[in-house]
């Protein structure tokens, strides 16, 4: 039976992470990606506020909007890559030229529909441009997550006056995977003797996510975990 909350969960940091290395990238600017966005649209449904949240790969509280504003840009830059378009009216030679879009296995330049459809874990994110689509998500960025993780619960070991193995085996009773290895990895993350791998980060953040809510009583998101911005939510030591 398919878990389709955790599909979601999934499929909105695989989006999150494919349009922030679009972003991050092709080095847009707030006001220039919200000027691209205009021109391409005719609408000015795009903020900066919302360029700053799909900057840090969050995605789950994604409006329509957006995301359509993002798909028009993205197909623009693919066809004046192609010679299929001109410059739109408003905007400069230099935001368009040299840009790189996200395009699907057919070459393609994804539209609204495919970014929703990874959005809801029904497509793969695709490599974006011959990178791997998890911007950000290297060793040393995998290193910070779970040195805050480590630091989240020592905290938590401290304010309950309980000696570290006594949390853990609190803690993972709140981890949803049954998966022997896997649990014998969350706890020495939490005690600070295991490093995850990118791809090891990546495939457990939602489980990591659901395990420190329920540790901490906030709502850790997925983009927490991978961005290490647990931080933002609860303080750390």
């Amino acid at each position: 039976m398919i878990d389709l909350e955790a599909q979601v969960t999934k499929g909105q940091a695989s989006l999150g992470q494919l349009i922030r290395q679009f972003l991050a990238v092709n080095d847009f600017k707030h006001v220039q990606f919200m000027s691209m966005a205009h021109a391409v649209s005719g609408e000015r449904w795009l903020h900066s506020s919302q360029i700053s949240t799909l900057k840090r790969g969050a995605t789950k509280n994604l409006t329509g909007f957006p995301l359509y504003s993002v798909a028009l840009v993205n197909k623009k830059i693919w066809e004046i890559n192609r010679g299929l378009a001109g410059i739109p009216s408003g905007t400069r030679k230099e935001d368009w030229e040299n840009k790189l879009p996200m395009t699907g296995p057919d070459g393609d330049p994804l539209d609204v529909g495919d970014l929703w459809r990874i959005y809801f874990g029904e497509m793969q994110a695709p490599f974006f441009s011959g990178v791997d689509a998890t911007p950000g998500i290297d060793e040393e960025s995998a290193r910070k997550s779970c040195n805050q993780m480590h630091s989240l619960f020592r905290k938590l070991s401290n304010q309950k006056k309980l000696d570290s193995l006594a949390l853990v085996t609190e803690a993972l009773k709140s981890y949803p995977s049954a998966d022997a290895e896997k649990i014998k990895q969350a706890k020495g993350v939490l005690l600070g003797v295991t490093e995850l791998t990118p791809d090891e980060l990546m495939e457990s953040a939602d489980e990591y996510a659901e395990m420190l809510s329920k540790m901490t009583g906030e709502k850790i998101e997925v983009y927490d975990i991978l961005y290490h911005e647990i931080g933002s939510k609860v303080e750390l030591d």
